[in-house]
């Protein structure tokens, strides 16, 4: 087991792999896993809820400040409610994203992460999208895992086929590129590759071979 202290940052556009080799990485390393993503689930399940269609909404805000989401063991509690099951629809995706623009619910979930990382003393792999620029910057390993928008809607498209059938690959990369150019673009927090960051290329590896390429790197970043 690794004799070093992280946190670990990892982020990465949709269905770049970032939560399975994060979850990975924290299970070999014994270290806690949160996928930050969730808690944005969590708020756009809110506006599934409640019929709200912008992140500006001042309702929405309301509830979120009042909220309590707990993301332990990758299980979304909101509100003392599980409601893991009812996130991963392509509605609470495009609405976690839509939420994500909000710079005061960005604000406030971001002091929560950084009070989750605080926690941990160091010994947490965090993954999101903005880990690695806003949320905790000065990480000592921080890692970007990218793929084309092709490899990944097909990646995406093999999770979903089971439970959507009729689902075809022209209307996931439809909403995959939609959903990079919101992130990529929005005014608070862009994704975005930070300095001192590694950028990783996922399109070719496994993911137990990205998992091994983040270890060897932190175990010996001379190698990098």
């Amino acid at each position: 087991m690794l004799d070093r202290v992280g946190p670990l940052a990892l982020d990465g556009p949709v269905a770049s792999g970032k939560s399975s080799v994060g979850r990975n990485i924290a299970n070999r390393l014994g270290w806690v896993f949160a996928d930050t993503g969730l808690m944005y689930r969590a708020i756009g399940y809110l506006m599934s809820v409640h019929e709200i269609k912008s992140g500006g909404s001042k309702n929405l805000l309301e509830m979120a400040h009042s909220a309590t989401i707990d993301i332990s063991d990758e299980q979304v509690v909101l509100n003392g409610e599980t409601i893991t099951p009812h996130i991963r629809s392509p509605e609470i995706a495009n609405n976690a994203s839509i939420a994500a623009e909000s710079s005061e619910i960005r604000a406030l979930l971001v002091s929560q992460q950084r009070e989750l990382a605080s926690k941990t003393r160091g010994k947490i792999v965090m993954v999101g999208r903005d880990i690695t620029t806003i949320v905790i910057p000065d990480a000592p390993f921080k890692f970007f895992l990218d793929a084309p928008s092709s490899i990944r809607a097909q990646r995406r498209l093999s999770e979903r086929i089971e439970t959507t059938p009729d689902l075809v690959i022209s209307e996931v990369l439809k909403d995959i590129d939609k959903r990079d150019k919101r992130d990529r673009e929005r005014n608070v927090s862009p994704l975005t590759l930070s300095p001192g960051t590694t950028l990783i290329n996922t399109e070719d590896l496994s993911l137990e071979s990205v998992v091994e390429k983040i270890l060897t790197l932190i175990e010996n970043p001379e190698g990098a």
